[in-house]
This record gives structure tokens, sequence and C-alpha cells, in this order.
């Protein structure tokens, strides 16, 4: 009775809520951004901007990083936008990776300055929160590729004080910007640090950003970018939390979804908020152009991109979300391997190629006739042709030579429906994702002639 009463009064939440739902913004501009990949493997560097529109009040954002194998956080920090600014940073390795700005926008907390470069400042990237954790390695080699997401907070309070009288609004502004007040407003007996202050400091999201992001390798002279996928409507109220919370992340959106199939709109409502992320992502087919593996005589190569940004919530026992292989997830992140080689929670795919003329070459759940083709980590590459030196990929390489259209087919072999309480049900996998087009040439006649591109999968959705 308990379990009626709980279902019945949340479905009253959802038709009171009607108007605010989790989408996947088209317009490429929304509350929260998810940036499919980023990499700093070998001499590849990934830019990105955060952009904060033409007319659009300041705001408080969470920048959030995450590890490939098994989404843990690895750089997280909040950072807070003027009124129509544009906030840009590079990832980068070497050693180990960093991300590194020359814009003078405020972030908590404060990046350090650069010893390598005037006038910039930096962060490094950590393993605090992998390290002896699972079985997919404590390096800071994982924390080299991965994807991340920008989540917007809420907009600034000008008129919140933050000390000696100065207002939140002041020390924002790139006029009389005070970035040391507001790190020092989350420092202990703080502005933010008083019961409910911290929200106070913020009103309820406008959900205005976009952003971009640039995968380049200045040595040999190629570029991939591409757009974050943008959430409008995550969730409605201030959520303004110390740089190193968890919180808010894609967990915590209101649960309610909407998602638009064959010009047909469909609202569901689910107990949990990952669930109304997961729902707007999910998706049976990622179809996309493809050339490769590389010849001499045709040297074009192609990496695909598939990101299950929501899949640790599922596969991963944590204290918010302490269940797990909850649907659409079919298995739990191995980390009890005894030789410390986690194969990381496995979820079987199809894949089939077509030619340019149309032919369907090759329909298979199996790679090369023996292992099954899988999706294990949170970000996967597949690869023809090693385009990103990705250390999470498979390869394909006995793939003939040739291009065409690539799919990648879910929704078998284990992977389970995901079903709201009014009974909608979505299969498939929550994945975003692109891919990487290289041709390298060398030199011909003494200019380099080495491209590189980059195309968003299209997609199939299926909800019954």
């Amino acid at each position: 009775m308990k379990l009626q009463t709980f279902l019945a009064s949340l479905t009253a939440f959802a038709c009171l809520q009607n108007a605010h739902a989790v989408y996947v913004a088209q317009d490429g501009i929304g509350q929260a951004l998810i940036y499919s990949y980023y990499t700093a493997n070998g001499d590849h560097d990934t830019l990105f901007s955060v952009v904060n529109p033409h007319d659009s009040p300041p705001k408080a954002v969470k920048v959030r990083f995450f590890e490939g194998r098994n989404g843990r956080r690895v750089l997280e920090f909040n950072l807070y936008l003027a009124a129509s600014q544009t906030w840009t940073a590079a990832m980068t390795g070497g050693a180990s990776p960093i991300l590194r700005s020359f814009e003078p926008a405020c972030t908590v907390p404060q990046f350090a300055p650069s010893p390598v470069y005037s006038g910039a400042t930096e962060i490094p990237f950590t393993n605090a929160d992998y390290a002896g954790y699972d079985q997919a390695g404590s390096g800071l080699d994982r924390a080299m590729e991965g994807h991340f997401e920008v989540i917007e907070m809420g907009e600034i309070n000008e008129s919140f004080v933050l000390v000696g009288g100065k207002t939140f609004g002041q020390a924002v502004s790139l006029q009389t910007q005070d970035c040391a007040a507001i790190a020092a407003a989350w420092n202990p007996g703080g502005a933010f640090l008083a019961p409910g202050s911290a929200d106070a400091g913020l009103k309820a999201p406008s959900g205005k950003l976009l952003g971009r992001s640039l995968i380049i390798n200045v040595p040999q002279g190629t570029e991939y970018s591409t757009d974050p996928v943008a959430l409008g409507q995550l969730f409605a109220a201030p959520r303004h939390t110390s740089p190193t919370d968890a919180h808010p992340n894609l967990g915590d959106a209101d649960p309610v979804s909407f998602v638009t199939v064959n010009g047909t709109g469909r609202q569901s409502t689910w107990i949990q908020g990952i669930n109304a992320v997961s729902a707007v992502l999910m998706h049976t087919k990622a179809i996309n152009e493809y050339v490769g593996p590389p010849t001499p005589e045709s040297p074009g190569a192609t990496d695909v991109i598939l990101t299950l940004p929501t899949k640790s919530f599922y596969v991963v026992r944590t204290s918010d979300y302490p269940l797990t292989t909850r649907p659409p997830f079919s298995a739990e992140f191995d980390d009890t391997n005894a030789d410390g080689n986690s194969t990381g929670a496995c979820e079987d795919i199809r894949i089939a190629r077509y030619t340019r003329a149309g032919a369907l070459q090759v329909e298979e759940n199996l790679l090369l006739n023996s292992d099954p083709v899988q999706l294990c980590w949170q970000t996967n590459v597949i690869s023809l042709g090693d385009v990103i030196e990705s250390s999470n990929a498979v390869y394909l390489s006995e793939f003939k030579t040739t291009s065409g259209t690539i799919e990648f087919s879910t929704g078998h072999q284990g992977t389970l429906p995901l079903i709201s309480i009014e009974g909608h049900v979505y299969t498939g996998l929550p994945m975003i994702g692109f891919t990487l087009q290289r041709y390298i040439h060398g030199d011909l006649g003494g200019v380099r002639a080495n491209y590189g591109g980059s195309s968003l999968h299209k997609y199939e959705t299926e909800i019954q």
C-alpha cells in the first residue's frame, strides 16, 4: 500500500511538472553539456569552450572530468561565468594530464600560475578517486582519456554579499572581478558555508549554456572538432555545492523525461532522476560513416567513440546508488580479477557494415569470428586504424580496407529495457559519440598533406 501511495504521489508530481522534463536540446543550448570524449594520449590535446551566451546573466557551473574506464572523477571544480562570457581551456598530457587556461574566469579551487606559459593558469588531474578502488589501473595514464560534463548550478544572485561588502555580482563581473573573494566564500566560516547560504547565492538555472571541443595533434597536423550533447531542464532549483562535492550530477535530474521519436513526443516518469537522463540518451543503433583500416595505398582510418555517460550509476556500487546491474545495463563492473586487469562491465553489440553502393558487407556480433564485440568501458573506442591512440580501444584490424556506413546495434544478448512508471519501454543503451577520420599522406612535394575530421553519430530510437 505504501508503494502504491508513493507511485501515485510521484505520478501526481510529474503531472504538476508537465512543462519541466529532461530533454536533448537539438539547438545545442542547455543546462548540462556532455562532451563525449577527451584525450591527451600521444601528441593529442583536447581544447574546449564553455559559453554563457550574449545577454545571459552570470552563472555558476560545475565542471567534472571522468576517466574512460569506470567513470571515476579525475578533476572537478566550480566555474563562475560573467554575463556573455566564453571560457576556454586545454587538456594536455606529458608526464601527467593537466588542464590549462588563459582565460580570466573565476574557478574554485583557483588554478595555479603555469610554470610553462606566462599568463596561463593550470590544475592537475588526479587518480585519488580510482587508485586502489578497482582493478582497472591506478596510474595517471588512466586519466588520459574519458569524457566530461558541464552542469549549470544556477544563475548568480548578484546582490548576495560575499565578504567586506562585496557582492557576488561584483566578484564575477569582468570589470570588477575578485576570484579570491569567491574562493574565500567556500573556506571555513565563508559566506557559502553558513546554513542555507550556498543556494541563496544562486537563482534558478536558466539553461543557456553551449560549447565546443577540439582534439588536435600539432606534430601530425590534424584536428577533430565536435559539439557536446546539450540537455535541457535537468533540474529546476538551484544547486550550489562546494567544488569537491559529487553533486550536482546527472543523477540529480528531476525524474521526468521527454523524447521525440518520429515526430511524436513521449513524456515518462521515473523513480530515479538518472533514469530520466538515460531515457533521453537511449538508442538501439548508432550510425556513421567510416574509412579504413589504412594501407600504403589507402591511408584513411577511423576511430569510433561510443560513450555511455550514465553507466557508472548502474554498474558500480556507491552510497547514493547501492544497487548494481540495473536496467538498461546487464553487467556489474568487474573489479575482482586476481591478475589486476579488470574487463569492465561489458555489453554485447552487433556491427553491420555497408559499402557506398549499399551492399551489406558483414553483419556480426562476433569480432574476427572469435571474441564478442563489446562495450566494456564508460568511454569506448572502436578503432579501424588507431587514429586517437586510445588505451581503451577495441581494434577491428582484419576489416578489409574500404569505406561506407557502419552501424552499432544494441538490445540483444542481455541488454535490458528501461521501463518507466507509466510502462513505457525504452530499449538499447544510453550512448553518445562521434567518429574521427584521419588521412595521413605525409609530405607531398614539400607540403604536409595530413587531414582530420569528425562526424556526430546518427541514431535510431525505440520506445514502446
